[in-house]
């Protein structure tokens, strides 16, 4: 069974455990346990949604090898808009250029009173 079919079906999943909570519980003890028990298993369909997209987005890029190392690569890189192949480059030191840097090269600061 190829990677895609299994994350539909773990997609299918959490939709079924996230639209069976919403059943009317008798006591106040039951509606609880309901949720925790719908909780946890939304938290380990989410999981394994997780751990199947890591394992495709691995198996995308040759630069990689191991799971563990490229799943730190991932967490480390999370935010930043990367090539999967540019992970082990350190990421390149673009400035925004909308703030003011005291350490810019050639640069003069200019500090003007509002007074």
């Amino acid at each position: 069974m190829d990677l895609q079919r299994k994350l539909k079906i773990l997609a299918d999943a959490a939709k079924y455990d996230a639209s069976s909570g919403s059943e009317q519980r008798d006591s106040r003890d039951d509606h609880s346990r309901g949720r925790r028990r719908l909780a946890v298993r939304i938290q380990i369909a989410v999981a394994l949604i997780a751990f199947l997209l890591l394992r495709l987005a691995q198996a995308a890029q040759k630069a990689v090898r191991s799971p563990l190392v490229f799943a730190r690569l991932v967490r480390t890189n999370l935010m930043h808009r990367r090539s999967l192949d540019n992970l082990l480059e350190p990421p390149p030191a673009a400035q925004d250029q909308r703030q003011f840097s005291l350490t810019s090269p050639g640069s003069s600061p200019s500090i003007t009173s509002s007074n």
